[in-house]
């Protein structure tokens, strides 16, 4: 388990928790705790934020080290 930080941005969503299991398939899912409920209009993405808007992006690092390199998998 890893601690929470208070990191979050003021007025953006706080991630408190996150959860993977693999179904049967073989796919991922992942759930994502939030410390407070978000409404579409938290979703909506920056001009200069690049990425769909109404969205949560889930940067996944599988082989490189978090903060070394970019992501090996964006999940959208």
């Amino acid at each position: 388990m890893v601690q929470d930080l208070a990191d979050a941005r003021e007025g953006a969503p706080d991630l408190k928790r996150v959860a993977a299991t693999r179904s049967s398939d073989g796919s991922v899912r992942l759930a994502l705790s939030l410390a407070d409920k978000l409404t579409a209009r938290d979703l909506l993405a920056d001009a200069d934020a690049g990425g769909p808007p109404g969205s949560v992006c889930v940067r996944l690092w599988t082989v490189s080290r978090p903060g070394t390199t970019k992501p090996d998998l964006l999940a959208w």
